[in-house]
């Protein structure tokens, strides 16, 4: 009985005959960070939003503070931009990935 979720793959040079998993199909695909988009990377409680949409702001403005786990995460821009559109606001509790401010450059 011949399989037939063989695949080739090359490394440094060296082809290699694989056998590809369904575990490894159903996957969750990579997707490259937007640098436009501002997502949770923990799930927490919206404290306090600094911004409002349409505002410049310079890199190192503080944008929203969350609450995870009883602390306080100050969340700063990482370049100069303006703020596109929030999402959430004060009081909100948002998921670990959730889109929270999306930016333009």
């Amino acid at each position: 009985m011949e399989n037939k979720n063989y695949r080739s793959i090359v490394i440094d040079d060296t082809a290699y005959e694989t056998v590809i998993t369904r575990k490894y199909l159903n996957r969750k695909k990579f997707k490259p960070v937007n640098p436009n988009e501002l997502r949770a990377f923990i799930p927490g409680t919206v404290v306090k939003l600094f911004i409002s949409e349409g505002q410049k702001v310079a890199k190192d403005t503080e944008l929203l503070i969350l609450e995870a786990m009883k602390m306080h995460n100050k969340i700063r821009c990482v370049n100069d931009c303006r703020i596109k559109r929030i999402y959430i606001k004060e009081g909100d509790m948002v998921a670990k990935g959730q889109l929270l401010i999306e930016f333009e450059h």
